[in-house]
């Protein structure tokens, strides 16, 4: 069954490495706590992490791979049970503006270790994996919401003082 949210809100989700299960004491993002907000914060969690879009359009998910490519798992939705959500309440709209320049290129420097410099990451060992790629479409995406024209291309309300209606607000719709 596919859910379509009729308001177009994006989510992240996480799930385990490929062939790994969840590893204990938060070092994969499960369970949350002071292990699992630390290398989240440094974007090293030993999980996988993907884009997924609730408009109906494809590609449906984006994430970028070991192969150095943005591209939607090859597994979904068979491995959709293994995906926990992460952060959410994403306009589609927006959220494909902001990952669409890095939906094909290669990243011909993936790299799981940690390291530091700017992104895109174009050195040899420094860190650049799929958690560094959604924390820049997240970062892409709080750009790009903030400009006018953005909002009206993708038919969003305008930003009032008080914000917006909050994700857990709005109505979902299954078709």
């Amino acid at each position: 069954m596919a859910f379509v949210d009729d308001n177009g809100l994006a989510f992240f989700a996480k799930r385990p490495l490929e062939g790994s299960p969840w590893i204990p004491f938060g070092i994969s993002g499960r369970p949350s706590g002071p292990i699992s907000f630390m290398l989240d914060f440094g974007n090293c969690q030993y999980s996988h992490e993907q884009l997924f879009f609730e408009d109906g359009e494809v590609p449906g998910n984006l994430g970028l791979f070991d192969e150095g490519q943005v591209r939607s798992d090859s597994n979904y939705p068979g491995n959709s049970h293994l995906y926990e959500v992460s952060s959410r309440g994403f306009d589609d709209c927006i959220m494909r503006l902001a990952a669409k320049p890095t939906y094909g290129p290669s990243y011909s420097y993936y790299n799981l270790l940690p390291g530091d410099g700017p992104w895109p990451k174009t050195s040899p060992g420094e860190q650049y994996n799929c958690q560094d790629w959604a924390a820049h479409i997240r970062k892409e995406y709080k750009r790009l919401e903030e400009i006018p024209e953005v909002r009206k291309q993708c038919k969003c309300p305008p930003k009032t003082d008080q914000g917006q209606m909050p994700w857990h607000a709005r109505p979902i719709a299954r078709r």
